[in-house]
């Protein structure tokens, strides 16, 4: 895939989930991320990614939103904080292959060419 498509500079970072299952993953990646956004309040999803996740989900007994949208650009997460902090992530398909999906999150997150 060409960089030039996969990059944007709102991007910032990406993220390979194992399942279509966004109440499943969700617990892994909130871990990663709690040095950068703390407590999670919101999270909203590209609504053609994931399968139909509830309203809300519980993580590490904090309620989360789950709010679908249909964003221009397709496979993104907002991951939002209870300060309002925001981490943009570009989602590669649980389906894609290792070597496509290692591509994409370089792509994803490399500079714009």
């Amino acid at each position: 895939m060409n960089p030039q498509i996969l990059h944007s500079d709102y991007i910032d970072g990406a993220w390979w989930p194992r399942t279509a299952d966004l109440t499943v993953e969700l617990p892994d990646l909130l871990a990663a991320l709690r040095i950068r956004v703390g407590a999670v309040n919101r999270i909203v999803y590209d609504q053609h990614t994931w399968s139909s996740p509830p309203w809300q989900t519980i993580v590490a007994g904090r309620e989360i939103r789950l709010e679908p949208y249909p964003f221009r650009l397709p496979n993104t997460l907002y991951v939002i904080g209870a300060d309002a902090t925001v981490i943009v992530l570009r989602v590669i398909a649980s389906s894609t292959d290792e070597a496509t999906a290692n591509t994409e999150l370089t792509a994803a997150t490399g500079p714009a060419v």
